[in-house]
């Protein structure tokens, strides 16, 4: 598996991250940012310290469909998915998914990611 140095600089890989989550979040993401360690999360696997960042906007939109502990009314509220230029990102914060094996398609980011790296790529009913 590639590192995360090695894949920042490869010059034909996307230069961003994505990061999926609901519409009725929104709000306080625009405050406070992409949290560390959220009040809720949408995984029971989720780790505090960790906020999950994927590498392409279709599987961070799958993680936030097929969520297992979103409440109805989160989910109800429809998916936002939001990009994270990697150059917003400090490199020593990036770790190996380590909820998922055999699937280099997401990244754990150790801290939290202010909500001015945070621009909206896409939106989604539910």
């Amino acid at each position: 598996m590639k590192s995360f140095r090695e894949y920042i600089k490869e010059e034909e890989a996307d230069d961003h991250l994505y990061h999926a989550t609901y519409n009725s979040h929104e709000r306080n993401i625009k405050k406070h940012g992409l949290k560390s360690n959220p009040r809720n999360k949408n995984w029971s696997d989720s780790e505090k310290g960790r906020v999950y960042l994927a590498k392409s906007p279709e599987v961070a939109h799958s993680y936030a469909e097929t969520s297992d502990e979103a409440p109805e009314h989160h989910y109800d509220s429809g998916i936002v998915v939001y990009k994270i230029h990697k150059k917003h990102l400090d490199p020593s914060k990036i770790h190996a998914d380590k909820n998922v094996h055999d699937d280099d398609h997401t990244v754990e980011y150790h801290g939290d990611i202010p909500s001015e790296h945070l621009k909206v790529h896409s939106r989604h009913d539910t």
